[in-house]
């Protein structure tokens, strides 16, 4: 008798799926926070270039929150648990 091996989530398909997730969640979280820009800061948006000015706090919002979903979804593959891998990643951020 045969033993036949099944693949389980926690494979190859599962792990990369924690990081699309990361990356998914870090672009949109990251874009909300830009947007905050307008109501936090609204000093910043008064003349003829404030298009410029939001654009450009979004999208360096955006690229922070890529970095930070990139590295929370490898330390979830790695240790195969989300909850552990954004609290690990957040530890390092702020040191």
């Amino acid at each position: 008798m045969e033993r036949t091996e099944t693949r389980t989530r926690g494979d190859s398909e599962g792990s990369h799926e924690q990081i699309v997730l990361g990356l998914t969640l870090g672009g949109v979280l990251g874009v909300l926070d830009g947007c905050t820009a307008l109501w936090s800061g609204p000093e910043l948006f008064q003349g003829p270039d404030w298009g410029k000015s939001l654009l450009g706090i979004v999208a360096g919002s955006m690229f922070k929150g890529l970095l930070a979903g990139v590295i929370t979804g490898a330390i979830a593959r790695r240790m195969r648990n989300l909850p552990l891998a954004s609290s690990s990643a957040c530890s390092r951020a702020r040191s």
